[in-house]
């Protein structure tokens, strides 16, 4: 009888040192939790900043080629210019030599 005590309490012993343990180890990896929780708001964060960014740098990127677009839209070929304007030189100075004439 006295070593069935012996290993009852022996076996008690036993688990509350692991129950003592698992509770270390939980509380070790709850820490462990909390830490990745808040290294995952740090990214999270990090990339909806640059993913802002990105949106902002795209529209102004958008932007700068609609105004290379309308520039040259609007840019005037002069060589072509003076060719027309020398034509209508050339009918102005037909008709003010027929106006001459009458």
């Amino acid at each position: 009888m006295p070593c069935q005590y012996y290993r009852i309490m022996k076996a008690r012993a036993g688990s509350s040192i692991r129950v003592s343990s698992n509770k270390g180890r939980i509380a070790v990896l709850e820490a462990e939790l909390v830490k990745v929780k808040e290294e995952r708001d740090l990214v999270k964060a990090e990339r909806d900043l640059l993913r802002s960014s990105y949106e902002r740098l795209r529209l102004e990127l958008d932007l700068l080629k609609k105004r290379i677009f309308v520039a040259k839209a609007e840019r005037v070929d002069t060589v072509q210019l003076e060719l027309e304007f020398a034509q209508k030189l050339a009918e102005i100075d037909q008709l003010s030599g027929l106006l001459e004439d009458d």
